[in-house]
């Protein structure tokens, strides 16, 4: 699915996305938030040690840091975390 409004989805769309965050609720709800929270810890430690090589690395030096930052954008979308207003 696109990144089109909840309000835009087909019915059947709709009714898969009902479905499908039902499910999920109901499994999240089995798993304590320590155990859920460790993977994501782990991604987040993962995720700051490449910012933090991006910012170390001499080779992405420019006056207005542009390579630095659309590293550290890319880093962010392949974690998939979207990114808002970067113009690549």
């Amino acid at each position: 699915m696109d990144e089109r409004d909840i309000d835009q989805l087909s019915v059947s769309e709709a009714l898969y996305a009902q479905t499908i965050g039902q499910d999920m609720m109901r499994y999240l709800r089995d798993y304590a938030p320590e155990v859920l929270g460790k993977p994501v810890e782990s991604e987040a430690i993962r995720l700051l040690e490449e910012i933090r090589q991006i910012l170390d690395d001499p080779d992405l030096e420019d006056s207005t840091c542009f390579m630095k930052i659309d590293a550290i954008v890319s880093a962010f979308l392949h974690a998939g975390v979207p990114v808002d207003r970067h113009d690549f």
